[in-house]
């Protein structure tokens, strides 16, 4: 029995793992900002909240993390193993349940974009597969545990609650209400405990991503649409065509992929520090809609697969600036340099993840006052910020200890700040900034989201 099951899903098996070989070279590779920032609040956990942390983060991804290896590196590497297992399991219970082709809809859904982004900033593919096993059971009371777990990966996950009024009956939408809201309240209940506001971090997050970074808006590029969509924004119209050409026949499903779509597209036109990886969860109606249209023609349920997985892996090397992530060899010759001190730099979260203590670079104005307060100031030259790093003429009127192709290291050598773990939230830095260079705080509350 075990034999015929494998020999079913050998094309699936084929697939996966091709995958998971591509996520673990990639990670292989170096380190990324934000999965290694989910590393160290797992890390803070752990350690009793003395080391780095970033209260804006949910907590769903460094929970895994420490659940499937202590925050180590070997966590690292079963977290993607994990995180690929259960997606392909949302892919076969998404595809049972609601009438798909399995091997059409994986193979569709192993987009360039998506073997290049997956684990890129480390929730990608987590909130994808939160959401999709959300709809793999959207008729299930089980659809509101998947949707507190979402809102738990990644804060905009929380606008799907939306999406269970598509169930027409109240009682199952309260119930699934219910459900995802006992799933978010423990950490509402810690948020509240620890900065004595169970919104903190999703307030926090909010600021840092849309409402203090307007000035960073710009026009979306469609060049950004295309490195998302790639090919499939050829199929994808098909698809819609296909599903709502006869409105009588459209069912509560439909109209739930389509509304993932709309809110992913906006979502993305709407955040001022955007990149294409905010689109990562439109992978699902995407591939939703192109495999209904592909699986109604019998010649395409055993092409239609081996030709998709031709054609990503034909367009995968386009997309090889994100297959490789920064040398961990940059950064670790500058830190033999800080001593036992407390280094303040424009790569922190690497600095900290390599076991330095390190909070965010100074504001210009405050360098003085870091400097005399014993810090030391590590600014790397591959990082496009701050932007006085690369003038020659600012820096010079400082305590240069070392100027080098890769890096400025400021300071005093006869004065030395003990290490801390810093935990202060974007708010909380800003703040301190603001009251330390123009003597006043700014004030953002809960009220500023709904401006």
């Amino acid at each position: 029995m075990k034999l015929k099951a494998i020999k079913k899903y050998k094309f699936i098996l084929i697939l996966y793992f091709l995958a998971l070989i591509i996520f673990i070279i990639q990670h292989s590779t170096g380190l990324s900002w934000d999965f290694s920032a989910y590393v160290l609040n797992a890390r803070y956990y752990l350690s009793g909240f003395t080391t780095y942390f970033e209260p804006l983060r949910p907590p769903l991804a460094s929970m895994l993390l420490i659940l499937l290896g202590a925050g180590t590196l070997f966590s690292e590497y079963v977290f993607i193993v994990f995180v690929s297992l259960i997606h392909l399991f949302s892919c076969y219970k998404l595809c049972k349940n609601h009438g798909l082709d399995l091997n059409i809809f994986y193979a569709v859904s192993l987009t360039p974009f998506f073997l290049s982004l997956g684990f890129l900033a480390g929730t990608e593919l987590l909130s994808l597969t939160m959401i999709q096993l959300m709809f793999a059971y959207f008729y299930d009371k089980k659809a509101g545990l998947f949707l507190g777990l979402a809102a738990l990966t990644r804060y905009t996950n929380i606008s799907y609650f939306i999406t269970l009024l598509f169930k027409r009956k109240l009682k199952p939408v309260i119930i699934a209400l219910l459900i995802a809201a006992l799933v978010v309240v423990p950490w509402l209940l810690f948020n509240w405990v620890k900065f004595g506001d169970p919104l903190f971090s999703i307030l926090d997050q909010y600021a840092n991503n849309i409402g203090l970074r307007g000035y960073l808006w710009k026009t979306p590029s469609f060049l950004e649409f295309i490195e998302f969509f790639n090919y499939t924004l050829l199929l994808l119209p098909v698809g819609l065509f296909f599903v709502f050409k006869k409105p009588r026949k459209v069912s509560s499903i439909d109209l739930v992929m389509l509304f993932s779509l709309v809110f992913e597209i906006y979502s993305f036109i709407r955040i001022p520090l955007r990149s294409s990886r905010y689109l990562f969860v439109a992978v699902l109606p995407v591939s939703y809609f192109i495999t209904r249209v592909l699986q109604a023609r019998k010649t395409c349920l055993r092409t239609a697969p081996v030709i998709l997985l031709v054609l990503n892996l034909i367009l995968l090397p386009l997309y090889s600036p994100y297959l490789s992530f920064v040398s961990s060899d940059y950064y670790t010759p500058a830190l033999e340099l800080v001593g036992d001190c407390m280094v303040t730099s424009n790569a922190w979260v690497y600095v900290n993840y390599l076991g330095v203590s390190a909070e965010p670079y100074p504001h210009p104005d405050a360098i003085s006052n870091r400097i005399n307060d014993g810090y030391r100031i590590l600014l790397f030259k591959n990082v496009g910020e701050p932007e006085y790093t690369f003038d020659d003429l600012f820096m010079s009127q400082f305590s240069v200890l070392e100027n080098t192709s890769t890096h400025y290291l400021l300071g005093d050598w006869e004065l030395c700040k003990d290490p801390y773990g810093y935990d202060l939230s974007y708010l909380q830095g800003m703040n301190r900034t603001y009251m330390e260079v123009h003597g006043y705080e700014l004030s953002y509350t809960i009220f500023d989201l709904f401006k």
